[in-house]
């Protein structure tokens, strides 16, 4: 039997890799993948739009494949890149209506994936969850950031 710490950890993993696997087939079914899922819902709490490194920052995710993702988006005219006033280097990112439209249907997908994953599950079982894994992602981040050497 593998020690605790391995189990939960694989746990995590397959729970992550078939919620992603999940997601990916439900957003395919509105020409729509998780990476574009993820920019079109955090620009649309944004009226005001971001610029492509607190988009980067976010979504824990490099420049360069913000921009893949943004180009792709672009084209198919769910947002705009517009220039910063107070910085003209800088373009500003917003989505558009048709945008907002397909995020809409994106939404009740992974509602749908939601209501899957909890299915049989208390509300305390889920508090306590979102507690635990809230912790286990601020510990992760410490060492990410440097924080915290254990693993240096």
């Amino acid at each position: 039997m593998p020690p605790p710490c391995e189990h939960e950890m694989s746990l995590i993993v397959q729970l992550s890799k078939i919620q992603f696997q999940l997601v990916h087939q439900f957003l395919a079914s509105i020409d729509m993948y998780p990476g574009q899922y993820q920019l079109l819902n955090l620009i649309s709490k944004y009226e005001k739009g971001l610029n492509q490194k607190e988009i980067g920052t976010n979504l824990f995710i490099k420049p360069s494949s913000v921009n893949q993702i943004i180009v792709k988006l672009e084209q198919m005219n769910y947002l705009i890149r517009t220039i910063d006033p107070s910085d003209k280097r800088v373009l500003i990112v917003t989505i558009t209506e048709k945008g907002k439209e397909i995020l809409a249907q994106g939404k009740e997908k992974i509602s749908l994936i939601q209501n899957l994953m909890k299915e049989g599950i208390g509300e305390e079982e889920l508090a306590l969850f979102d507690k635990v894994a809230l912790k286990m992602k601020e510990n992760l981040l410490k060492e990410r950031n440097g924080e915290c050497l254990k693993c240096h």
